[in-house]
């Protein structure tokens, strides 16, 4: 009996810890931005507190790297 009780407070202080790390996740903040380059449309997302700041780094480096590599952009 004391091993049956034993086992239903450990399920219950699982359950426990798992609900609170879901209320976490919930309120995570996401930012989604889309834009063509390298002859692609593209989607990302991003989570957490620096979500846009790293969305727009990474499209800024993608169109960086797209100017360095174009073979189809008629500026070169």
């Amino acid at each position: 009996m004391k091993k049956i009780k034993i086992c239903c407070m450990m399920c219950m202080l699982m359950l426990g810890i798992g609900g609170c790390s879901w209320k976490q996740n919930q309120d995570m903040a996401e930012h989604s931005e889309s834009f063509f380059a390298m002859d692609t449309y593209m989607t990302f997302t991003a989570y957490g507190t620096d979500a846009e700041p790293a969305i727009l780094a990474a499209e800024y480096k993608i169109r960086e790297l797209e100017e360095l590599w174009s073979v189809t952009d008629k500026k070169q």
